[in-house]
């Protein structure tokens, strides 16, 4: 996607609103691309990743290796890649920071997967990245990016996670995908994402009424990079879903840590069966 003169060009180049509260340009910032652990209450003895509660019921196993045991089971993929560098980028820009195209390769550089592709990520990173800003980030102002949220569940067990925005009342996630989504209601995977986000934010004393998933969509052949923002309120149901949720997660947690004999009932698999 080639900018408009209305647009924006956000990456490697500042526009004259981009300045910090000085309203001088930054010359100090540098790009976030990791990804930083919560940190934890003393009593903690596990902490429920939003992001992975869907692997919880789909891949069982690996959810357990992961998150319990701290096996490195996925090592990203060309998607999970350019999700990072397109979210540090909207992140610097809803900061009214500068980007960085010399930050972003050394990023790059240190991904060692070689499924990785690398040259894709370069090719699509700038034109979805400014796709994002200015048909979304640019006139949906966010209250807050990139910010920490946590919340206990029971018995030590804390869910929480990195929230990519929150605009007012409105818990929002960046998703880049290949194909144009349904646009109708948001998956149960993403939607159970968020809500555990604004579970952890309503124990915390924030208001949190509605979530919202925004897409960014790879162009093809003959369509520009597309984005497609779905919304969400949150229902009464949708709070007893994510309790009932959070609390199936801790006790079976829980109940392993108690009785490992367990283990492979509650992750469903014989390989965890112990000898």
């Amino acid at each position: 996607m080639v900018p408009t003169t209305s647009e924006t060009s956000v990456v490697g180049v500042t526009s004259p609103s981009q300045t910090n509260a000085l309203g001088v340009l930054s010359r100090n910032y540098t790009m976030d691309f990791s990804y930083t652990e919560v940190p934890l209450p003393d009593d903690a003895v596990f902490k429920i990743s939003p992001s992975q509660i869907d692997n919880f019921f789909s891949s069982p196993v690996v959810w357990y290796k992961e998150q319990v045991l701290g096996q490195k089971v996925f090592e990203g993929s060309s998607a999970t890649h350019l999700g990072t560098i397109i979210h540090a980028v909207a992140e610097a820009y809803a900061k009214s920071e500068s980007t960085s195209r010399d930050e972003i390769e050394e990023y790059l550089l240190t991904v060692s997967n070689p499924d990785v592709d690398k040259n894709l990520i370069r090719d699509l990173y700038p034109m979805m990245a400014e796709a994002l800003i200015n048909e979304y980030v640019s006139t949906n102002p966010p209250t807050e990016v990139e910010y920490q949220t946590l919340a206990h569940v029971k018995d030590g067990v804390y869910v929480g996670g990195t929230v990519d925005n929150r605009t007012g009342t409105t818990i929002v996630d960046y998703k880049n995908v290949s194909t144009k989504p349904k646009t109708d209601s948001i998956p149960f995977g993403y939607k159970i994402q968020m809500l555990a986000y604004a579970y952890a934010d309503r124990e915390r004393g924030i208001d949190t009424d509605r979530i919202r998933l925004v897409y960014t969509v790879r162009p093809t052949k003959t369509l520009p990079v597309r984005v497609f923002v779905v919304n969400h309120m949150i229902q009464e149901s949708d709070w007893v879903l994510i309790e009932q949720t959070l609390n199936l997660i801790a006790e079976s947690v829980l109940a392993v840590r108690n009785d490992p004999s367990i283990t492979h009932l509650v992750f469903k698999s014989m390989n965890l069966k112990q000898q």
